[in-house]
């Protein structure tokens, strides 16, 4: 049994067990191709290399301008403009946020010596990058992302420097108010504080995130081992010394000025098992802590009622060893920051707000001049930068943020955004599914964006992210902006599940894969796509939603590639041999779960169908799609496929070297959607010198 893929060969055969059981496999009369399961058997093997084989040399034969297995990085400009901030700065490379003349800011990472850049994040509209924080190895990097309108609390999201790029691990509901996290010593997770308000009762909590680790497994860490009553409404925050060595808790309970304190060494981080020791209680009136490394600096009012600035030893935290840092006069001390260039402190004198300035020392203390009189908050500093920041209002003055520099000069704290000129734009799309819900997409497209009444310039790619319902950011990443620079239009479609709206209504049955050929036709209405052109990756292993689409609307695909295929479920239709063609034809069989069978791609696979192409590739992970699904689901669609115009191809690691690395998959199967696609400078050069043909 075999197909032909139009002028350039034919497909391996497919083995075929027979009664008499000489291939030992065992006969199914009632699936033919139920004999691919057994990937171990030597025919079986067989079958799969030579596939492997077929699909390498097609793709091999493709005419390409540029390696697109290659890394992927942006084009550097003649003169790259000034980053808005440097958050890391090692021998061979840089990571920086800068902020383009679209209002959004990218966090860019700058290969110093081949000057070549990659664009790991982009924010959305209303989205802010916050603070970073660095791993001791200097290999991961997490971030903070804030919303305009909650402010309160932040999302934590994670970089791997050498190439890995933006991790799927996202925490929400982070502390924004005063953001600390801090890195595990092996730098395999992070310590961070979670605020939960329900109402108007606020919780938050100290927790431990290992990467790779769902979120619900996040362990409280706080107290441990410790014996403490948790006080209802008690908040938390988090300080780290600058070696990242020592982690800081601060207790503040509902109604108290003063916080207690308690810290323990990154090295003892055990989650429950922690055990924190105590700095400072309520009875000790501390009202502020902030770390250096040369001394921990204390804002008492124990001794004094109007504040003292006290500093004590970090080889020796003890509260009882603190001594005067600097001399305060009768003012009254409100907040204090603590800079790499000295001392500043918020002082209040017979109700006058004023900013003071000295060394870390103590000495030469001096009021920095503000621009008006008025109520100063927020007084901010960071222990390895000059200069502080702060706010100033007044009743004729709203609230103004500013800066003093290190030599005391005030200057309004605007970022220094040099405008990036890059050649994106996206649109927002909605769709709305069977239930009423709306389900949103990104068109991703260079300048200019096309209007109603013209295509978007180039093919258009299709690719899925499966979220939650209150997951809003879209996943950025490097890859999708090279395919929209190289090749033509991105379109990510976020899904997520429907909820029931209460515990007496059943649950909403979901069917992504209706969901986007929704969103397709809403594609077509608009003009964005044209039907039959559309390029599809279904790239998230064990999903199918873009698989199942095309099987039910062929005439909207043009090819597609599918990662480990999740191709059958536990009751199944089966494909039977049609005597009178030769062909497969789908048979029935009792199945107790019919939702099962909808949601099978190789149950739903019927002969007399123009399939669109396809690229199937198999890892063969533990904890994947077995190798075997895509197996017969390709070899089905080979025998079924009525246009054998639309190749079916297949590779499985480990023959096939891109497939291991999910991003070296996604952007090598480029090349075959580009060749479906008609791509002038993708198209298969038969004849060409070197090329061989397939067998």
């Amino acid at each position: 049994m075999h197909a032909q893929i139009q002028a350039w060969g034919n497909y391996p055969p497919v083995p075929r067990d027979t009664e008499d059981g000489k291939t030992g496999t065992g006969y199914d009369a009632t699936d033919p191709l139920r004999l691919l399961e057994n990937t171990s058997d030597p025919v079986i093997r067989s079958w799969l290399s030579r596939q492997n084989a077929i699909t390498k040399n097609i793709i091999g034969l493709i005419a390409k301008p540029e390696p697109i297995s290659s890394p992927v990085v942006m084009r550097e400009e003649d003169t790259p403009p000034e980053p808005d901030a440097v958050w890391l700065d090692l021998k061979t490379l840089q990571v920086y946020t800068m902020t383009g003349s679209d209002g959004n800011t990218r966090i860019l990472q700058r290969d110093k010596t081949f000057g070549t850049e990659k664009v790991w994040y982009v924010t959305s509209q209303g989205e802010r990058i916050g603070k970073f924080f660095v791993s001791a190895d200097k290999n991961k990097l997490a971030f903070l992302l804030t919303d305009s309108k909650n402010t309160l609390t932040s999302k934590l999201r994670f970089i791997q420097i050498d190439g890995g790029g933006l991790m799927k691990d996202m925490l929400n509901d982070v502390d924004g108010v005063l953001p600390a996290v801090i890195w595990r010593s092996d730098g395999q997770g992070v310590i961070y504080a979670r605020w939960n308000q329900t109402g108007s009762t606020v919780k938050t909590e100290v927790r431990q995130h290992l990467l790779g680790q769902t979120v619900t497994r996040d362990q409280s860490i706080f107290p441990g081992k410790n014996k403490l009553k948790s006080v209802p409404g008690s908040s938390y925050r988090l300080q780290f010394s600058p070696d990242a060595a020592l982690v800081l808790l601060e207790l503040q309970q509902p109604g108290l000025a003063e916080r207690s304190y308690f810290y323990a060494r990154n090295s003892d981080i055990n989650g429950l098992n922690t055990r924190w020791k105590s700095l400072a209680t309520t009875s000790d009136r501390v009202r502020q802590v902030v770390l250096t490394a040369d001394g921990w600096y204390i804002l008492s009012v124990k001794k004094n009622p109007q504040g003292s600035i006290l500093k004590i030893e970090p080889k020796v935290p003890q509260l009882s060893r603190a001594k005067l840092a600097v001399e305060t006069d009768q003012s009254q001390v409100v907040e204090l920051a603590v800079a790499a260039n000295g001392l500043y402190w918020h002082a209040r004198i017979g109700g006058t707000d004023k900013l003071m300035q000295s060394t870390l020392n103590g000495k030469n203390i001096k009021e920095v001049t503000l621009p008006f009189q008025g109520k100063l908050s927020r007084l901010q500093a960071g222990t390895s930068k000059s200069g502080a920041s702060f706010v100033l209002e007044s009743a004729s003055v709203a609230p103004s943020a500013y800066r003093v520099s290190e030599q005391g000069e005030i200057l309004p704290f605007a970022a220094q955004k040099t405008s990036m000129s890059l050649p994106f734009t996206e649109k927002r799309l909605s769709v709305k599914a069977a239930d009423g819900r709306l389900l949103w997409a990104t068109l991703i497209s260079r300048n200019p964006l096309p209007s109603d009444d013209k295509l978007p310039h180039g093919p258009t790619l299709l690719q899925l992210e499966y979220d939650s319902a209150d997951s809003s950011d879209l996943a950025y990443e490097a890859s999708r902006l090279e395919w929209v620079r190289r090749y033509g239009t991105l379109i990510v479609f976020r899904w997520f599940p429907a909820v029931a709206m209460s515990r007496a209504a059943p649950a909403v049955r979901d069917d992504p894969a209706a969901d986007v050929i929704r969103l397709i036709e809403l594609l077509q209405k608009e003009h964005l796509v044209q039907p039959g052109t559309l390029l599809a990756q279904e790239l998230i292993s064990g999903r199918n939603a873009v698989l199942l689409a095309a099987l039910r609307r062929p005439d909207l695909f043009a090819a597609m590639h599918v990662r480990n295929c999740l191709s059958q479920a536990e009751s199944v239709t089966v494909v039977q041999k049609a005597e009178n063609h030769g062909a497969l034809r789908n048979t029935q069989k009792p199945a107790g779960n019919a939702a099962a069978l909808t949601d099978s791609p190789y149950e739903q696979l019927r002969s007399g169908v123009a399939y669109p192409a396809m690229l199937f590739s198999a890892t063969g992970e533990v904890g994947q799609a077995p190798v075997w699904m895509s197996a017969k689901m390709a070899a089905a669609l080979q025998l079924l496929n009525t246009d054998k115009s639309h190749p079916v191809l297949l590779r499985t690691a480990p023959e096939s070297a891109d497939v291991a690395d999910p991003t070296t998959d996604m952007v090598s199967g480029w090349a075959f959607l580009l060749w479906r696609a008609g791509e002038r400078n993708f198209s298969l050069q038969a004849g060409k010198p070197g090329g061989k043909q397939p067998k």
